[in-house]
C-alpha cells in the first residue's frame, strides 16, 4: 500500500507532538474500502480531496490519509487519527460520517472494513 500524501514516514515528522511527551496515546480508525473499477478512482479522489481533509479537522482529527493498495487497484484503506477516542467516536457516529458512507455504498464489492486503534506513543529521553 502507498500512504500518500507524505513522502517522509518518520513519526516525529508527521506527529510532532509525540516527540515532545513521554508517553502519548492515539487513536487510529481504518476503514477499507474495495471499489468497482469504473468508480475506484473518483471515490479515492474524494476521500483524498481537501474538503474531506477539513471536515476531518473541523471534528478534530488529527491527520486523514488515504493507502492506496498497488496490488489490488480498487482496495482503498482511509485512514484518520484523532487526539481524543471522544471526537473520533463523535465523528464516526455523525450524521456528516453517515452520509458519506452513504454516498459511498453504490460503489462498493464488499462491504467496509472498519477498524479501531488505541495506540501508545513512547519516548524515551537520552
Amino acid at each position: 500500500m502507498v500512504l500518500a500524501p507524505f513522502v517522509n514516514y518518520n513519526m516525529d515528522a508527521i506527529f510532532p507532538f509525540c516527540a515532545e511527551a513521554a508517553q502519548y496515546y492515539m487513536w487510529f480508525h481504518l476503514t477499507t474500502l474495495r471499489l468497482y473499477l469504473p468508480n475506484a478512482d473518483s471515490v479515492a479522489e474524494k476521500l483524498h480531496s481537501d474538503e474531506f481533509v477539513e471536515i476531518v479537522a473541523n471534528h478534530r482529527g488529527r491527520a486523514s490519509y488515504v493507502l492506496e493498495c498497488a496490488e489490488r487497484p480498487t482496495e482503498f484503506t482511509y485512514l484518520t487519527a484523532w487526539d481524543s477516542k471522544e471526537d473520533a467516536e463523535n465523528f464516526f457516529m455523525s450524521e456528516i460520517y453517515a452520509s458519506i458512507i452513504e454516498d459511498i455504498q453504490p460503489h462498493l464489492v464488499a462491504p467496509l472494513c472498519e477498524c479501531r486503534f488505541e495506540v501508545l506513543f513512547g519516548a524515551e529521553k537520552v
